[in-house]
């Protein structure tokens, strides 16, 4: 059903007066349904959604002027989180993994003036059994992206004074369990490297961002490029101005994707870093209602004092959307 909505999308060509725009976005509007088909799935747990490649269209891709991520006031998301954590030795078996499950509350709350223009601010809570972690992302967009302010995460609305991020309580406990195992010392250091490095990742090195300002919309000054638009596969722009190199978006492809949440037709994101292992990956899907998925895998060596290769340490961890309400 999906794939015969997007046949009705046009291959190519431009609209050419207003009327005929208007007409061909009512079509899309009743055609497609919004595009996600947010329907109700029975699909439990994180381990394994459905999906399924899409055809392309570069109209479904602009979605209405560019106006793809939903930023209204009191849109709410709900996640399941898993983050699990093995210890591979260079001789002998691999030991038995260790398993944090949690959840994520993200909720539309406001908006703040930062730099002379206005963000709207998305809060989000990590939630464990061990405890919470709280941050705020502000967004803003226009036709062509969807924009972050470069600004401290863990600082709430309107608070001047840089805080230093609160750790992961999922990733504390993690590491908690590991030291329990009373493995060598040097398991320990890879594993606060390797959490260290998680967070650069999904934060993308927030800092004083130099990017130039834009003359006609695009990315401002103190911002990062989280989508560029129009989506299309294999697009890809750098996250950070003033860093070109170090953090590259990739549009990989659009597929039909079934969370607990529903069904969409999702955009798969990939994010490149300069500080990845050879085997890291992250990857993002994204749809008109909002952020989908979150998978990351990384890895990293651990060494004993001497310098020796005591293994390797692999970690996964998997954000799926169970729930969500919009009010666009």
């Amino acid at each position: 059903m999906l794939q015969s909505r997007a046949l009705l999308c046009p291959a190519g060509g431009r609209a050419s007066t207003p009327s005929v725009r208007l007409l061909l976005s009512l079509l899309l509007l009743v055609a497609l349904g919004g595009c996600d088909l947010a329907t109700n799935g029975d699909e439990t747990g994180v381990a394994a959604p459905e999906s399924k490649a899409l055809p392309w269209s570069g109209v479904l891709a602009l979605d209405f002027n560019g106006l793809f991520f939903p930023l209204a006031q009191d849109n709410h998301w709900n996640y399941d989180r898993r983050l699990v954590v093995q210890l591979l030795p260079e001789v002998g078996e691999p030991l038995p993994p260790e398993q944090i499950d949690g959840t994520i509350e993200r909720e539309i709350d406001g908006t703040e003036e930062l730099f002379d223009r206005t963000y709207v601010v998305m809060h989000e809570q990590y939630l464990e059994p061990g405890g919470s972690t709280e941050s705020w992302t502000r967004y803003r967009q226009d036709p062509e992206g969807l924009y972050e302010a470069d600004v401290a995460v863990s600082d709430p609305p309107a608070v001047a004074a840089k805080v230093v991020a609160p750790a992961d309580a999922a990733l504390q406990q993690l590491r908690q369990r590991l030291a329990a195992r009373a493995l060598d010392a040097g398991w320990l250091r890879a594993m606060d490297e390797l959490a260290l490095r998680r967070e650069q990742i999904l934060r993308a090195a927030r800092g004083v961002s130099q990017a130039a300002l834009a003359a006609d919309g695009g990315v401002l000054a103190n911002e990062l490029l989280r989508l560029q638009y129009p989506l299309r596969p294999g697009a890809s722009w750098p996250l950070r101005a003033d860093a070109p190199d170090a953090w590259i978006m990739t549009v990989e492809g659009r597929e039909r994707l079934a969370l607990p949440a529903g069904t969409f037709a999702a955009w798969r994101v990939r994010l490149d870093g300069a500080i990845y292992g050879p085997e890291d990956v992250v990857r993002l899907w994204y749809s008109r209602s909002g952020e989908l998925q979150l998978v990351l895998h990384a890895e990293t060596v651990a060494l004993d004092l001497q310098g020796n290769v005591l293994g390797t340490l692999v970690y996964d961890e998997r954000q799926v959307l169970t729930d969500f309400a919009l009010s666009r």
